[in-house]
């Protein structure tokens, strides 16, 4: 991570207000673009920032707006704190305008309590070059440290803060961490970037709780994991939407409109249904037009899993397939042989729950 050298910075603020040209090759291209923003908006280095909150109307209808985003950051910032603790740092969960909804951790000493606080607006318009507002403004993760930020009175900070993508593929929010610039640590932005991907994933998840979801990578040891990649897919195979993640890996644009399963991959809906029912959380291997081979877990929306909707229409062979896996199969269930290990225990459990599939009752399995 680059850590600026402050006394240069400073020589490219005195150029900077002198001559109103900053020397090449000092600052970073992210905070030359900001700091040339923030002069278009007529901001001043040495006025006083304005810490003023929203009325507390106005900050409950953010956080209504934003409640999916603040549901599921929460947790995720509760761990991230208690992995930078000792930096003393405060965590701020702003939305897509720099509006801070969720803040945790305590202001350093010295610190004005109001600065990051709920209902406080961070936009690079309103506090000039930071963390926060030049995440939303750039579009990319970035460390705004000592003098890189716009006003003078956030020298003595420094600034780490990661968009967040929304199931659109548009910022929903910034995540941010902000605290004394000599208390910067190289590792913070690294473990932000994978606070961001939980968050994200969650976010896409929740989103799309009603489609077939495909969590994939070209290696099967890598489902599951940050570099993972997620689709949406509708009953129809057509493909509803992709994570940041998913799109980079497949090489397509933000919007995957258009595309389907089996315009993509070859594959039939009926097909991914099945795997999911009968394998049991086992990778699919599935092929590009071009080639490439990818890997894929799937999960199917509750309806699907429960039998409350029909299953997608299976050819015959497949279908003769799946009547062979028994009634429970058949019947629009998993499959229950992918509970059968070997263990008696299990077998028993097997046998009783077989009894009663042809009733409408429900069933726990422990």
């Amino acid at each position: 991570m680059h850590v600026p050298d402050s006394e240069r910075v400073l020589e490219a603020r005195s150029s900077w207000l002198e001559t109103g040209a900053i020397p090449a090759g000092i600052l970073e291209p992210a905070i030359e673009a900001s700091w040339r923003r923030c002069r278009g908006y007529g901001l001043a280095h040495d006025q006083p920032p304005d810490y003023t909150r929203v009325g507390d109307a106005a900050l409950n209808r953010a956080r209504e707006r934003n409640r999916p985003l603040i549901d599921h950051a929460r947790p995720i910032m509760e761990a991230l704190a208690e992995q930078i603790k000792a930096s003393r740092s405060q965590i701020a969960l702003a939305d897509s305008d720099g509006l801070i909804v969720e803040v945790l951790g305590e202001p350093r000493p010295g610190a004005r309590s109001a600065a990051l606080a709920p209902g406080v607006s961070w936009s690079e318009r309103s506090l000039g070059t930071n963390g926060i507002g030049t995440a939303l403004a750039g579009g990319t993760p970035l460390v705004v440290h000592g003098p890189e930020h716009y006003l003078l009175a956030h020298e003595a900070l420094t600034c780490s803060a990661t968009p967040i993508l929304g199931p659109d593929g548009r910022i929903a929010g910034t995540l941010g961490v902000s605290g004394d610039w000599m208390g910067f640590h190289p590792h913070t932005m690294g473990l932000m970037r994978m606070s961001n991907r939980l968050i994200e994933s969650q976010l896409f998840c929740a989103a799309h709780a009603d489609a077939i979801r495909l969590r994939l990578h070209q290696r099967p040891e890598a489902i599951g994991t940050l570099s993972e990649g997620l689709l949406a897919i509708g009953p129809s195979g057509e493909i509803r939407a992709g994570s940041a993640g998913a799109l980079s890996l497949l090489g397509l644009d933000r919007r995957p409109a258009g595309l389907s399963v089996a315009s993509l991959f070859g594959a039939d809906v009926a097909e991914l249904v099945d795997h999911a029912r009968r394998r049991c959380g086992q990778a699919l291997r599935l092929s590009l037009p071009d080639g490439r081979t990818f890997f894929a877990r799937i999960e199917l929306p509750v309806a699907l899993v429960r039998g409350q909707e029909p299953s997608p229409a299976l050819p015959d062979a497949q279908a003769r397939r799946v009547s062979r896996g028994g009634r429970d199969a058949a019947a629009g269930g998993p499959s229950l042989e992918c509970l059968r290990t070997g263990d008696p225990a299990i077998e028993n459990i097997v046998g009783r729950i077989r009894r009663v599939l042809g009733f409408d009752l429900p069933i726990l399995i422990q």
